[in-house]
């Protein structure tokens, strides 16, 4: 339950999940009707522990932690440890969907044990490549030490600004309270163009990686080092190659 981990949990609940369980190094806690995540955290916060919740329907502690990995659920995400999906488990695990949030949480036995069972393993190279893009960004940012945003926000408000004062209804200007104008005349903030930049980053890369998996008949794994390996190719032949 740690960065990763809740902030997957926060975006599933906001698209409508319900998080049934939730673990960190030495507890775990099962809800059966869902847990609220904000309370949650604050608890954890409070008691160093996911122990003692209210409203847990069970509870886990020490080594059992791991036997949360083999509960019924639609998505199943190790966020934290690495190969925590092995040889010894992968048969019990019952997610249709596994979400590679950590550094290798599953083991190659594992995964093929998975397939077989024709469990959809989307691959933390995929997954988690959203915290290098927004350090790229920043990489972006301090080549040119001006902040994203700063040379087009007054423009794009002003440019709003006189499409709403020419806009009529009714043959009558346009009549729109201040708070909505506000918001439809407020240019991006740097955090904007931040999570634009990545949300399209990431439904493009999702994109390329299921449209060679279906073409290639492959894994969602296979096909992202497919597109990677693609990726390098097309760069030695627009670049060339300095030792051939």
């Amino acid at each position: 339950f740690g960065n990763v981990g809740y902030w997957a949990a926060h975006y599933l609940v906001q698209e409508g999940a319900i998080i049934v369980a939730i673990s960190e190094l030495s507890s775990g806690v099962y809800c059966r009707d869902g847990i609220d995540l904000e309370k949650l955290k604050l608890h954890h916060r409070e008691n160093d522990s996911l122990i003692g919740f209210p409203g847990a329907t069970k509870e886990y502690h020490g080594s059992d932690v791991r036997n949360i990995l083999e509960l019924e659920c639609d998505i199943l995400i190790p966020a934290a440890f690495q190969q925590v999906v092995n040889k010894s488990n992968a048969e019990n695990i019952r997610a249709r969907i596994i979400c590679e949030a950590a550094n290798g949480p599953l083991t190659p036995y594992a995964e093929d044990i998975l397939e077989k069972k024709n469990v959809l393993i989307v691959p933390d190279l995929l997954l988690n490549a959203g915290g290098v893009t927004v350090s790229y960004f920043e990489w972006l940012k301090n080549l040119t030490n001006v902040r994203f945003g700063r040379l087009n926000r007054n423009w794009e408000e002003s440019k709003q600004r006189l499409l709403l004062d020419s806009c009529t209804y009714g043959g009558k200007p346009l009549q729109l309270d201040e708070d909505t104008m506000e918001k439809i005349i407020k240019g991006p903030t740097e955090k904007d163009i931040v999570h634009s930049g990545l949300e399209e980053t990431m439904i493009r890369a999702c994109a390329e990686t299921l449209e060679t998996a279906r073409e290639k008949q492959c894994s969602l794994r296979l096909a992202t080092y497919v597109n990677a390996l693609n990726r390098i190719q097309e760069y030695y032949d627009q670049a060339g190659l300095l030792f051939l």
